[in-house]
Order: structure tokens, then sequence, then C-alpha cells
């Protein structure tokens, strides 16, 4: 399935600027990030050189047509072009699913599978973390075990499953070009990258190679949590006691 323009869906913390950086590093590709954030990112640059430079997403809520000539304007670059897209950005501005709707924008689904994983380092994040995410080239402060509150531990897990869900049943009934790729599995295989360029109409990345930037936590669970215990118990007989052992 051919096409010149998709966008990356996803959640923060699942992976997806690891995801669009290695997507970069095809030479018929230009994913531009978090384009549609509150704070509007007026200038986009990739490889050096500005993708696109808009101000119509200056205020937080800009009318539909701003929001159109903006996607236009992206959508015009040579190439295979899209951007990251997030479910929170599609509730604080649905004009942006309208277009993708109308413009029939291909889908590539980014999911992390251990949603545990999501949380611990979206709190790390918040916490301790000056920015969201950090090169090769940069070394982030030394991270402590945080405390996860274990009260609402399953409710929120259930939440964030169900989220999922609901966005892929939304992708169905929009008929949608849609390939769902799990973070987890790119980590492991180069096969599941082969499988997003058939479904965007490229030929495999000759050219591939590791991404700039880092993972944050990589310690085991019992090194990152320091409730480890606490919530191995509050996991234990529910659908989410195996997260622990991923």
């Amino acid at each position: 399935m051919a096409s010149s323009r998709f966008v990356v869906l996803s959640t923060q913390r699942s992976g997806s600027t690891w995801f669009i950086d290695k997507l970069n590093h095809h030479p018929s590709v230009n994913t531009a990030g978090e384009i549609l954030i509150h704070q509007a990112a007026l200038t986009e640059t990739h490889r050096g050189r500005a993708i696109f430079e808009n101000s119509d997403l200056a205020t937080t809520r800009p009318k539909w047509r701003g929001m159109w000539r903006y996607l236009n304007q992206l959508y015009q670059r040579e190439g295979h072009t899209g951007f990251k897209l997030m479910y929170q950005h599609i509730k604080e501005r649905p004009m942006s699913l309208v277009y993708l709707l109308t413009k029939r924008v291909p889908v590539v689904h980014l999911i992390r599978r251990n949603q545990l994983r999501v949380m611990i380092s979206l709190q790390v994040v918040l916490q301790q973390l000056p920015k969201w995410g950090f090169t090769m080239d940069e070394k982030p402060p030394p991270m402590s075990p945080i405390n996860l509150d274990t009260y609402s531990l399953i409710a929120l897990l259930e939440e964030k499953y169900r989220r999922i869900d609901q966005v892929r049943r939304v992708l169905k009934m929009s008929l949608l070009p849609t390939v769902e790729v799990y973070y987890e599995d790119l980590l492991s295989s180069s096969e599941e990258f082969s499988r997003v360029y058939e479904f965007l109409g490229l030929p495999p990345n000759k050219t591939d190679r590791a991404s700039q930037y880092r993972q944050l936590i990589t310690k085991p669970y019992r090194e990152v949590l320091s409730n480890y215990e606490e919530v191995e118990r509050t996991l234990a007989d529910t659908p989410f006691a195996d997260l622990l052992s991923e």
C-alpha cells in the first residue's frame, strides 16, 4: 500500500521518539514530532533543515481552517512524510482526526505492550528528569527508585489498556489504512520495521543504524521500584501479574 503521507499514532512513553528517529534513517522518510502540542512547535527540523514553519497553532485552540492549512503544509514535502500524533492530541484537537479521515491518511499505530513500564517511565520523567528524552551524547542525571501508588495501580492499568482498545475500535470503524506495531517487537526484530516500510510502500532501509536516543530505564523492576514487593502483591492473581516478568 503506497502512500506519501502517514501519521504515527501513539501515547507518551511508548517509544515513539525512538521509533520516528529510526524511521527517519530511511532516505525517503521525513517524520516530524509532536506538532500538535499546546505549546506549538512553530519550526520542526529534520536532517538539519526546516520541515515546515507555521504560526497557525500559536494559540491552543486554532480554528479548523488553520489546522487544515497547517497539516497541508506539512504534507507538501517530497517523499513519505508523517508526524507523531498522541491520543491526547486528538482529544484536544478533534479536527486533527477529521483531517486524517477526510484525507485518508494511513496510520502506524505504535503500542507499548507493557503499560506498567509506561507508568514507571512517566513517573520517573515527571519527578526526576529535566526533559522527556536524552540522546546518546547526553548523560541523564542519576535516577532514584520510585514508589508506585498501589491503591490505584490496577484501575490505572485497566484504563490504559481500555484506551488502547478504544483507539483500535475507532481505527477499525474509520476504515483508515492501519498497521499496528509493538515497541517491544521493534526493539527485538528488524523484521517489524520491514513490515512498516512495506505498509508505507517503501523498500527496505539499507542504511539503517542505531537510534540517537537512549533508553532511560533499563534496570530490573526490583531496582526501579522502592516498593517492589508491594507492587508484586497488588498485581498477583490479576491479568497484569506477568507485566513484572517482562
